[in-house]
């Protein structure tokens, strides 16, 4: 009998510091949140939200079976979090290109052939006349991405939010190779 009569004063001041700190607890989340809330409010008004979008640039982080795991590079916004690793599958109907630069020769052609097609619709209103690139797209084996080069993948749909998707064109950029490669 003497040791429930000291038990149930020592449950009771347990439970009611229990209690107490809960409740401290919760009283003080709210005061914090009432207070903060109207900061983040106005906090985001400087962020713009993220648009969709079916492509994105990054870092190849590691490829392997057909797969290229890809450290993007995004806008960041923290109250819009996006993956910044993505996975990217590639099937047989990707295309892998790699931008490359043109021939003196095609690109002075391809000068003349636009100063032509200007002159041509020169009484138009509205001139659909592609300018000359000094770039172009090369067709290349997926072998030829490594870890650290630079690429841009395109998608069918949006990959804002996706941490895994399909690649419809993968375009080479700038390839990270070693020094020793170099020589």
């Amino acid at each position: 009998m003497n040791l429930s009569q000291k038990t149930i004063p020592l449950i009771l001041i347990g439970a009611g510091l229990v209690f107490g700190y809960a409740v401290g607890f919760r009283k003080g989340g709210e005061r914090f949140s009432l207070k903060t809330a109207p900061l983040l409010n106005e906090a985001r008004k400087y962020f713009q939200p993220l648009p969709e979008f079916t492509s994105l640039s990054g870092r190849v982080l590691e490829i392997k079976n057909r797969r290229i795991v890809l450290e993007a590079f995004l806008p960041q916004n923290p109250f819009e979090p996006v993956p910044l690793r993505r996975m990217v599958t590639l099937d047989d109907a990707t295309k892998v290109v790699k931008i490359t630069n043109k021939s003196s020769a095609g690109y002075e052609k391809e000068v003349w052939e636009y100063q032509k097609r200007l002159k041509a619709s020169a009484g138009e209103t509205i001139v659909n006349v592609k300018p000359p690139s000094l770039t172009e797209e090369t067709p290349i084996p997926v072998s030829e991405i490594r870890a650290g080069d630079m690429i841009l993948v395109e998608a069918r749909d949006s990959i804002k939010i996706r941490e895994e998707f399909q690649a419809v064109k993968i375009i080479l950029h700038s390839q990270a190779r070693n020094f020793s490669e170099a020589n």
